[in-house]
């Protein structure tokens, strides 16, 4: 039986680089915490200690997580509002509340993407794929592990990039493409040894442990397990060492299953041995699992029991823990839970749309305000033109006018006075007398003009002298 690794790669905040962690770490931090005044120090505080306890209490978790979203919707800050609803949902999903873990993760995926933060956007991301994934949906979950990779790469986020090349290893394991999950794993476990991040360095050395036990390479499959398992004793991580002793137990009944034509060393030869040590490391998994509460990590502790039992001949047992297995995953898996999941989806799929519909809406409204705008600019140049062309036609008109007077006042001089006075007339206003030296004066007188002048009218008179 080949089982692949059903661990949570959550993502990692930007708050989370820190090694040190357990209970003691936790207990540091809500030691000071009633130092803090309410701003951003105090929200950077209460994310970190939602953060960590996904490892150690999950309820404990949620509760920080709730006090750190009631604090930054006080103080009014986005980017913690999200950080609140992406804690909470990790510590649902290591209760394997995969409902409730949804409903969080979307919640802060909205509030990223409405404050247009791309770096913690594909933290949610990466969660939501975690939670497909470990509801079976690998499709659904490598589309999210592969948009979050994006942008972690994007964006020189190499901690963040590892995670996510980790989770989409999980999901080629789960496909049966061993030699793809195994490229994954070991170029995610390299960039963690480059950032010594000795977190995910245990959580790859585990998942590449687990490649090599589908290749049936069980001596790198335990060297690389129980190198992981050290690496979470020491920092005190009880969830990744309950998973880590999971899949030591499930290497050592591959073991025991596939011996017959193996060249294993003589600490491995023996079926009985390898059967005593899968089982103890099984309840040393499942005590620390009924710590945590960790329902789907249980799920796989009772089939691991039930495995080892009936190897054994012990069906009795076998059976005992298969039904444990069977009940507690109708219970977690239930139909029940699948439609919460898919009301989540229809609810974000029609919030999406709603935004596309809101931003088409406001595409159209602003083409025809721009429509209106050009509109009324054209209207106005258009008035302008035609007050200037108007103008130019009534100063045309009113220049012929003043050409026409100015002519008939330069005849009437012209009828009165020589020509040269005239001119100098027009020029300066005034006439200079002139001396000439010769001339001729006619004197005339019109016969019985007196007479004549007193039948006529004064018109008749001017008429009949011309």
């Amino acid at each position: 039986m080949k089982r692949p690794l059903l661990c949570l790669l959550l993502a990692l905040s930007a708050y989370a680089a820190a090694q040190k962690n357990g209970q003691q770490y936790v207990d540091s931090l809500e030691n000071i915490l009633p130092s803090y005044a309410d701003d951003t120090s105090k929200l950077k505080l209460l994310a970190k200690i939602s953060f960590s306890y996904y490892e150690i209490d999950p309820d404990k978790g949620i509760e920080f997580g709730e006090i750190l979203l009631r604090t930054a919707t006080r103080l009014n800050e986005k980017k913690y509002i999200g950080y609140g609803y992406m804690d909470i949902g990790i510590n649902y999903i290591a209760k394997a509340d995969f409902p409730k873990a949804l409903e969080y993760e979307m919640k802060a995926l909205d509030i990223f993407e409405a404050i247009g933060d791309k770096k913690n956007m594909a933290k949610p991301m990466n969660n939501i794929g975690n939670i497909y994934y470990n509801n079976g949906d690998t499709e659904k979950a490598l589309e999210y592990y592969l948009k979050a990779l994006i942008v972690y790469n994007e964006n020189g986020m190499k901690a963040e990039a590892a995670t996510a090349m980790g989770n989409i290893g999980l999901v080629y394991q789960s496909r049966e493409e061993p030699d793809k999950a195994l490229k994954y794993f070991t170029g995610s476990l390299q960039d963690f040894k480059d950032l010594k991040d000795q977190n995910g360095i245990a959580r790859m050395l585990v998942n590449a442990g687990n490649i090599y036990d589908i290749k049936q390479e069980y001596v790198k499959a335990l060297n690389n397990k129980l190198q992981g398992l050290g690496m979470w004793v020491k920092m005190g991580h009880k969830n990744g060492m309950a998973k880590t002793y999971d899949n030591i137990a499930y290497t050592y009944l591959h073991i025991a299953m596939d011996m017959k034509g193996l060249l294993l060393p003589d600490s491995l030869s023996n079926r009985g041995k390898c059967l005593s040590k899968s089982k103890d490391y099984q309840m040393k998994s499942l005590l620390i699992n009924r710590q945590t509460g960790n329902l789907y990590n249980l799920i796989a502790n009772y089939e691991g029991l039930s495995n080892v039992y009936k190897e054994e001949g012990d069906f009795e047992n076998a059976l005992f823990y298969n039904k444990k297995s069977v009940s507690l995953k109708d219970s977690v898996k239930s139909d029940e839970n699948q439609k919460k999941i898919k009301v989540l989806e229809m609810r974000k799929s029609e919030e999406l749309n709603k935004k596309e519909m809101e931003v088409k809406n406001l595409q159209i409204a602003s083409v025809k305000n721009e429509r209106w705008y050009y509109l009324c600019i054209v209207l106005v140049l258009l008035g302008i033109l035609s007050i200037i062309y108007h103008y130019f036609i009534a100063q045309k008109r009113n220049n012929k006018l003043l050409t026409a007077e100015k002519k008939k006042s330069d005849d009437l001089l012209l009828n009165i006075l020589p020509e040269e006075v005239a001119n100098e007339l027009k020029k300066t206003g005034e006439s200079h007398a002139r001396q000439y030296n010769h001339v001729t004066v006619l004197f005339t007188d019109f016969v019985n003009f007196t007479g004549i002048s007193e039948r006529m009218s004064p018109t008749e008179l001017v008429e009949h002298i011309h």
